[in-house]
């Protein structure tokens, strides 16, 4: 008994002609997610609250590169801001509020 093997091959089409992703400047949520170094998951969590704008290309949610880079750079803090910003937070809860006492 000869088997037969049939291999499938996907039309042109389905097919990207760019072979680094990296190239383009729409891509998809998996992209997103190497791009950010996240899961596709946390690409998508920060669609729906509107912190990234997508692209709706039929039922398929495409990320401008750019707004990426928007992103990123807008979440950036700088080095010192993590240690004095809790160190304001503190001394504010620190500061006593003035007594208002009925003056005789």
């Amino acid at each position: 008994m000869i088997e037969v093997w049939t291999i499938y091959v996907a039309p042109h089409h389905f097919t990207s002609p760019v072979t680094n992703w990296r190239d383009l400047r729409a891509i998809c949520i998996k992209q997103a997610a190497a791009f950010l170094s996240s899961t596709p998951w946390a690409v998508r969590n920060l669609i729906w609250d509107r912190k990234i704008p997508y692209i709706l290309l039929g039922k398929k949610q495409l990320i401008d590169r750019a707004d990426l880079d928007r992103f990123i750079e807008a979440q950036k803090q700088r080095a010192g801001d993590a240690f004095y910003g809790s160190q304001a937070a503190k001394a504010s809860k620190r500061r006593k509020k003035p007594c208002l006492r009925a003056v005789q």
